[in-house]
């Protein structure tokens, strides 16, 4: 499987559990777009790249700085994009992590919107 079918794969998941409309999911739908995200950011770095700890894929917290590698994004979008996984990140390890914190459904389709402006930015968009 290709970062790319886990990136499709994690949106689809995250959309299905919107489409749940309950509020019980919504951490589970941060946590989906998140990875939907990171998967879709990592599918389009360059195959040269050597991350740290022998991994095949980026450290979270190093995400955001390889998007600067990408090929083919403006300036504009890079930031975006790197904004976008950030809130992201900040979002799932609340849901993931830190259960005092108040995740709602609004939360959740703000990141499902994020995701969504990111597979754009990444012109990934199907």
């Amino acid at each position: 499987m290709a970062w790319l079918d886990v990136a499709k794969m994690q949106r689809e998941s995250a959309q299905y559990l919107a489409e749940a409309a309950e509020d019980g999911f919504s951490r589970a739908i941060c946590s989906r777009a998140y990875y939907a995200a990171y998967a879709a950011a990592t599918a389009r770095l360059p195959s040269h790249i050597q991350f740290g700890r022998g991994w095949g894929n980026p450290e979270h917290a190093k995400l955001p700085e390889y998007v600067s590698q990408i090929v083919g994004l403006s300036a504009n979008a890079r930031r975006e994009v790197k904004r976008g996984l950030r809130r992201l990140r900040h979002r799932r390890e609340d849901a993931d992590y830190r259960p005092g914190r108040t995740v709602d459904f609004r939360t959740a389709r703000d990141s499902l919107r994020d995701a969504a402006a990111i597979f754009y930015l990444l012109n990934l968009e199907t």
